[in-house]
């Protein structure tokens, strides 16, 4: 998206801001998360699953999943359905 985003001018991008702010979301954020999901999560995210040789999510996404822009997307905020 950078490179379509970069081309906006800034009202534009005010304009696609507040077009996309008024949207109602489809996927709402929960309102209480399984602690054990999130528990089970974060150990993944940090450590993975070496017998699975599943690597930690920070590998390529950064500490804290903030990502590598440009190339590599956050997942930090990032709703569970887009993780998915």
């Amino acid at each position: 998206m950078s490179p379509i985003a970069r081309a906006l001018s800034p009202d534009d991008a005010a304009d696609v801001s507040a077009y996309f702010a008024s949207l109602d979301t489809p996927f709402p954020p929960l309102a209480a998360p399984d602690p054990n999901l999130v528990k089970k999560g974060s150990e993944l995210a940090e450590a993975g699953d070496p017998p699975k040789r599943i690597p930690p999510c920070s590998a390529c996404h950064g500490k804290g999943g903030t990502g590598e822009p440009p190339t590599i997307p956050y997942l930090a905020g990032q709703y569970a359905h887009y993780t998915a």
